[in-house]
């Protein structure tokens, strides 16, 4: 093959490509629809829902404590500066439980778990109103929970303990 055939069939390889772009853009303008506009429907009048009374919020820290199914005990209330509260849980030995508290209030917290496979457990806490969790295992039958307040001011707080199942 010599330089005039190869030009030749590019030639025709160009015509071909050019009448198949040609007959396919006159398919696409003939099968192409004519979109008319249409009007906007109106929408419909906004019905307003009846005025409903709130539901009371209780800013306290029951509301910041979940309720659960599997909860041995809960308590909620006020400590005094220097109040301690008690609780005597009824546990399953060897079991594990989990002990969650909130406080509000500026300062601290002291908890003080006995009767767990640990001893006795200590905790100095922020009552920042943040919801926390410890966990534990029974060393026998009771379990004692005491929350402590030290500091100059009452605070609200929530503990509960969970049977973990």
């Amino acid at each position: 093959m010599d330089r005039t055939d190869g030009r030749l069939s590019l030639a025709v390889l160009v015509a071909g490509a050019a009448l198949v772009l040609a007959a396919g853009t006159a398919w696409w303008m003939a099968a192409d629809p004519t979109v008319e506009a249409e009007p906007i429907p109106t929408a419909p009048p906004v019905a307003l829902p009846e005025p409903v009374a709130p539901e009371q919020v209780d800013n306290g820290s029951d509301s910041y404590l979940p309720e659960f199914a599997n909860t041995v005990q809960r308590s909620v209330g006020r400590l005094d500066p220097n109040e301690s509260s008690v609780m005597e849980v009824p546990s399953e030995k060897g079991s594990e439980y989990r002990l969650q508290y909130v406080c509000l209030g500026p300062g601290d917290l002291s908890v003080r778990v006995r009767g767990t496979t640990d001893g006795e457990i200590l905790y100095q806490l922020d009552c920042e109103g943040n919801l926390n969790t410890f966990q534990y295992i029974a060393a026998d039958t009771i379990v004692v929970v005491e929350v402590h307040r030290p500091g100059p001011e009452p605070a609200d707080i929530g503990v509960q303990v969970i049977a973990v199942k």
